[in-house]
């Protein structure tokens, strides 16, 4: 574990920590019971620990009344923490499942384990015995499911927090699984503008990545200043660390204010964002644990933001523009969707897909906001308006063609902030009675809201050069 420990503890140089083990919490010389359950539990070993939880629960059972409250509470005290930790150990770290056998040291029923253990531990949270009386119980918790928690440097709960960090990154979705985990670091006040230039669902799976790491160097040096519990648990810890060393997590760039809803499923690796000013680049990020600290590890092009002013003038004829074409990162990945601010005009659409064949990368399809306020992509294909589809500005209608059919729309209802069902519904009976056309053809002057409304209700098809 020496080399992983040096890239670990890298992470916190300016961390002091000082770990008291259990059997130190009393400071007065206590019965030659308990200080003989101490002696076995100077290593958490799995015989030895279950025997001092017997030795305490008949000394309790048989011998109470004459131990006082000092030795009380301390047997007490050891007997609950010590089968704590065995259930928290349970199943990893070399342990076997020990419900059962902590279950009968304790001489009660192995369904009930939890819950006196639970009650115990609450009975114990004042004076010397309440920190560690605390953490076992949210560890507990949280082991259980029954509480989330974040790493605060007590180890156990450390061990738990580390613990779930590396199921999320085994998880189908890694991030989502690590966003779960924390709250957005940038809310509800301002953050830092590596955070910031995140989506919500990516920060938030970076800081839990962050945290991890660190729990991971706490604990680290808890087993080097002898904590019972962390030198057990550290076969687990080890393995633990390792698959967080050795994650990578692709993160999305945050959208532009203007961004609308979309339904989507797809992603891609670079996201392009129409305003009425400009052309937005951005790309998804992957980042890692490189040279003792967490930075992204793809190409430095990568997670850049970067701002091309729209030209004074465009030709009439739909092209790609050179200046978008030289801006698209090409060491990021392949695939590039669009984004539009609603009350852009379409031709602008038009003219980033240009320029992403002329770059010679893949259209993945039109990008907008998800419910949870993430990038989604839609496949679809959209071409200039021509014979046998169009969608076009008529007076204050938007007029929808397909073959011989056409219907009209509002120009102001499709373009309001909020799209109501009604509308979509509208849209929807509207579209199915024109004749199939496929790509769908729209005008240059159409504002992105109305193809937006469109593409809810439309087919899902893919992009294609027209």
């Amino acid at each position: 574990m020496v080399a992983l420990s040096m890239r670990l503890v890298a992470l916190l140089a300016c961390w002091v920590v000082l770990v008291v083990p259990l059997a130190a919490v009393a400071q007065r010389v206590p019965a030659l019971e308990i200080r003989e359950a101490r002696e076995l539990l100077r290593e958490y070993q799995e015989v030895d620990a279950l025997e001092a939880i017997r030795r305490l629960t008949r000394l309790l059972a048989t011998e109470g009344s004459r131990l006082g409250p000092h030795d009380t509470n301390e047997a007490r005290f050891l007997r609950a923490t010590t089968a704590a930790d065995l259930l928290l150990l349970s199943g990893v770290a070399g342990f076997s499942d020990l419900t059962a056998k902590v279950a009968k040291a304790l001489e009660v029923p192995p369904a009930d384990v939890r819950g006196h253990l639970d009650a115990e531990l609450q009975a114990l949270e004042f004076g010397r015995f309440r920190p560690i009386a605390e953490e076992i119980r949210a560890a507990l918790a949280a082991q259980a499911r029954e509480r989330d928690l974040e790493a605060n440097g007590r180890p156990r709960i450390d061990f738990q927090w580390l613990s779930s960090v590396a199921a999320s990154l085994e998880a189908e979705e890694p991030v989502e699984a690590l966003a779960r985990l924390v709250r957005d670091p940038c809310e509800p006040g301002p953050c830092e503008e590596t955070l910031h230039a995140l989506s919500p669902r990516s920060r938030r799976a970076l800081v839990a990545f962050q945290r991890g790491l660190v729990a991971a160097a706490r604990l680290d040096m808890a087993a080097d200043f002898g904590d019972p519990f962390t030198r057990a648990a550290e076969p687990e810890i080890e393995v633990l660390a390792a698959k967080l060393v050795d994650a990578r997590l692709p993160l999305r760039p945050r959208a532009e204010p203007g961004v609308g809803r979309l339904d989507g499923q797809g992603t891609a690796d670079v996201f392009v964002t129409v305003t009425e000013k400009a052309f937005v680049v951005q790309s998804t990020v992957v980042y890692g644990l490189e040279r003792g600290a967490v930075r992204p590890v793809s190409s430095d092009a990568c997670g850049r933001r970067l701002e091309i002013p729209l030209p004074s003038s465009f030709a009439s004829r739909i092209g790609a523009v050179a200046e978008l074409v030289r801006a698209l990162p090409k060491g990021c990945g392949r695939t590039v969707a669009v984004a539009a601010e609603d009350t852009a005009e379409a031709h602008l659409l038009l003219r980033a897909f240009e320029s992403i064949r002329s770059a010679g990368l893949e259209l993945a399809g039109l990008a907008g906001l998800s419910a949870a306020g993430e990038l989604v992509v839609r496949a679809a294909a959209l071409a200039h308006a021509a014979k046998d589809a169009w969608v076009e500005i008529v007076g204050e209608h938007i007029e929808i063609g397909r073959g011989a059919g056409r219907i009209q729309l509002a120009l102001s209802a499709l373009t309001a902030p909020e799209l109501g069902a009604e509308l979509v519904a509208k849209v929807g009976r509207a579209l199915a009675s024109l004749p199939s056309g496929n790509p769908l053809r729209i005008g240059g002057s159409v504002p992105f809201a109305a193809v937006r409304v469109i593409l809810q209700v439309a087919p899902v098809t893919s992009p294609a050069a027209h």
